[in-house]
């Protein structure tokens, strides 16, 4: 789909990451209002999980309307639907968007403009 960088990556993924973005913002914040202990690693862990299934949901919609995967993993993974071994991935990284997070916090205006031109410029410059 819209492939740039020799097929690295597509232009759809400036805007499934930022879309990401926001969905990941209001987990958070629907994890806050619930005031759970050790809401921190609870997030982790529900974002780990749940982009497994975001992939399965990508991969299966992506095969039925485009014919294509978005999320392509080597033939014997799970019939190139989502792999379980990124998980340990996926929670590590959980771990650090919770820091991330943090930041955001303080100062949410500069991080997603942040994040918007770094996208950008890996996206549609380089």
């Amino acid at each position: 789909m819209t492939p740039v960088h020799n097929g690295d990556t597509s232009i759809f993924a400036f805007f499934q990451w930022s879309l990401y973005g926001y969905h990941l913002y209001f987990v958070q914040n629907k994890i806050q209002s619930l005031n759970l202990k050790h809401e921190a690693y609870i997030f982790a862990a529900v974002i780990s999980a749940e982009a497994l299934l975001l992939e399965i949901f990508v991969n299966i919609s992506s095969k039925f309307f485009l014919d294509t995967f978005i999320f392509y993993y080597l033939p014997g993974d799970m019939g190139h639907l989502t792999t379980v071994y990124v998980f340990p991935v996926y929670l590590l990284g959980g771990a650090i968007l919770i820091e991330i997070f943090k930041r955001f916090l303080q100062d949410p205006v500069f991080f997603g403009n942040l994040s918007f031109s770094i996208a950008f410029i890996f996206v549609f410059l380089s």
